[in-house]
């Protein structure tokens, strides 16, 4: 029994040396596999019955995923991205099932959907723009190409410095905005449909510490008006103390823009000291040449998205060519009480076992999760050089338990020659 056992054992024994070589060549294979996690092969004893202190050699236990963090490498797309930490991609099969993966190379599909090069969708959270938070249940990314739609300006901030030495000329004339005032600045505004108006603004020194401003646009571009001529939409006076300080302002202006909605513009030139400011936020009268710093308004044209950006928490933002930016969505991560029991299916994926728990889908940085790196990618964690030694040291077994079974061989043809 004993010769027999110790077969069995050489056989049990090339049997599991050659699985880990399966699982050592598949690691070598996946050295250069975006997001792949190499595999940890274990041997287990086998014993000949309940009683016996004979084995029969060896099996393997249990094949588990290593899924330590693998090294970065830069990618010249966006949407590329590499988890620094734990969690997994989530994505939508195309059976319709959830998959789980690190490998981050991602692409925006002919729907304008977030997916895997074999189609499969990423998942994330959608902003809504009504709450102006990201909804809380997963669903397809997608990046719609719809375009932004323009928004009408409401308010103009302005700061600039009006010169205290400044004479005044004469009565404001609209005909003659430039003969009659001091200084301008102009700016331009969006009506409701996103057509841009430009808006100079004069100011005419009226007395000591005292200025009017009157707003010009062009009166062909208003509601029932021929062009050839100005429009005053508002005017009013900036009143300023000894130090050249706003103490207060009249701020109102309205156009009716040809074709669009009635528009009613709001001029800020600062928070006057009568109003609890220091009159020195806006518009200021010191001794220096008028000279404008900063003029903001907060209108803008229609626009079309012209590039992405991922932060690291997973915030997707557009880029618009009217120069605005929106929130589009939030790509979701998911995590495992178990992660080594995930099961392999295949294309970098995994999914979800009953021995690996329910995946917990939330933010990146939450919960324990990694954070997102964009434009880069996850390499293979394989450690090539340890995967070479490991298929010598399996080599060498797989050869001593063949040596076993030729050993066992010879003993077996000198027992048959005993009789002859």
């Amino acid at each position: 029994m004993g010769i027999f056992s110790a077969l069995f054992a050489g056989v049990n024994g090339i049997n599991s040396n050659g699985s880990v070589i399966s699982v050592i060549g598949d690691n070598i294979a996946n050295v250069n596999t975006i997001g792949y996690k190499s595999s940890r092969a274990a041997f287990e004893d086998i014993l000949a019955g309940s009683s016996s202190n004979i084995g029969l050699g060896s099996r393997v236990s249990n094949v588990s995923p290593q899924f330590n963090q693998g090294g970065f490498e830069s990618s010249s797309s966006v949407t590329d991205m590499a988890i620094d930490g734990k969690g997994f991609f989530v994505v939508q099969a195309t059976d319709g099932t959830s998959h789980y993966t690190r490998a981050g190379q991602f692409l925006i599909d002919r729907t304008g959907q977030m997916a895997t090069g074999k189609g499969e969708k990423l998942q994330g959270f959608a902003f809504d723009s009504t709450t102006n938070a990201f909804v809380s249940t997963s669903s397809n990314i997608v990046i719609s190409q719809t375009p932004v739609a323009p928004h009408s300006s409401a308010a103009i901030a302005m700061q600039l410095n009006l010169k205290s030495g400044s004479t005044a000329p004469a009565a404001f004339s609209s005909a003659n905005p430039s003969g009659t005032s001091n200084f301008s600045a102009g700016v331009t505004v969006y009506d409701s449909l996103g057509n841009g108006h430009l808006v100079t603004v004069y100011f005419r020194k009226n007395a000591t510490n005292e200025w009017q401003w009157y707003t010009i646009a062009a009166s062909g571009e208003i509601t029932g008006l021929t062009a050839g001529a100005n429009f005053v939409g508002g005017s009013g006076t900036l009143s300023f103390n000894s130090s050249g300080a706003l103490t207060s302002a009249q701020t109102a202006a309205g156009f009716q823009w040809a074709g669009a909605a009635s528009a009613t513009i709001a001029f800020s030139f600062g928070t006057g000291t009568a109003a609890g400011g220091t009159g020195l936020t806006g518009v200021t009268q010191f001794g220096s040449d008028s000279a404008i710093s900063n003029i903001t308004q907060d209108g803008y044209s229609s626009g079309t998205l012209k590039s992405l950006e991922i932060s690291s928490d997973g915030t997707i933002t557009g880029n618009y060519t009217n120069g605005q930016t929106a929130r589009i969505y939030q790509v979701a991560l998911a995590s495992f009480n178990n992660q080594g029991a995930l099961t392999r299916v295949g294309s970098n994926d995994y999914a979800e076992t009953l021995g690996s728990g329910t995946a917990v889908v939330s933010a990146p940085g939450a919960g324990g999760k990694g954070t997102l790196v964009s434009s880069t990618l996850e390499q293979s964690n394989v450690d090539l050089a340890n995967e070479l030694i490991k298929m010598v040291i399996i080599q060498r077994g797989f050869q001593a338990n063949s040596r076993t079974i030729n050993t066992v061989n010879q003993l077996l043809s000198e027992l048959v020659t005993l009789g002859q």
